[in-house]
């Protein structure tokens, strides 16, 4: 849900984002419910009962990135709980983009990550760190490069947090990407939602 992260600040690397899912879930609740709603006044069609079949199949898969990405975050967590963590400033973005198939044709799909340089304390040495790997552009969403870094017990795992949205009339602080504060995909999340979310109440009440 890409309004939310944005109205949040809550970005997450694409192993520990939901993406998808949760249009995939709005979806199967909306044909359950209109399944639901057939079966009661004993309307039911064909289609929706074979629809309703491939929507379990898809709510099934969709059970099974949920524990994925929830492990990937019990990860983050353990990490914010016994790890490390340090102040740092983002100072490079390294992209990365990605053919993938659609029923009609192909879409570029690109991928972030962020160079963070952080300072020890105790030593005063600065290191650059990479972070994982964002669906997002979030350096096009914050006013500040500042985050705070978490690194787990290994030293080699590193987590970002605490990103500052920025507000409606700041600009990004990598101005060679300006972008809107909503772009097309959050409408369309937005649209999506409200469809699924009004289909399912219309059902129900």
């Amino acid at each position: 849900m890409s309004l939310f992260r944005i109205l949040t600040g809550r970005f997450y690397p694409k192993d520990e984002d939901f993406g998808d899912v949760v249009h995939i879930i709005l979806f199967n609740l909306m044909w359950i419910a209109i399944s639901v709603k057939q079966f009661l006044e004993k309307s039911l069609e064909v289609s929706t009962a074979i629809g309703l079949v491939l929507v379990m199949v898809m709510f099934k898969a969709s059970l099974q990135m949920i524990k994925e990405v929830m492990a990937c975050r019990g990860k983050r967590k353990e990490a914010m709980r016994s790890g490390t963590v340090q102040e740092g400033k983002i100072v490079g973005v390294q992209k990365r983009q990605e053919k993938q198939k659609l029923r009609r044709g192909m879409r570029i799909v690109t991928y972030y990550k962020y160079e963070v340089e952080i300072t020890c304390p105790q030593t005063g040495v600065t290191t650059i760190i990479t972070s994982g790997e964002y669906q997002q552009a979030v350096h096009c969403w914050i006013s500040s490069p500042n985050v705070r870094v978490y690194t787990d017990k290994s030293g080699w795992n590193h987590y970002l947090s605490n990103f500052d949205v920025k507000g409606f009339r700041k600009e990004p602080f990598l101005p060679e990407e300006p972008q809107l504060l909503l772009g097309v995909d959050e409408i369309l999340d937005f649209i999506f939602i409200s469809i699924c979310v009004g289909t399912i109440l219309k059902m129900i009440i």
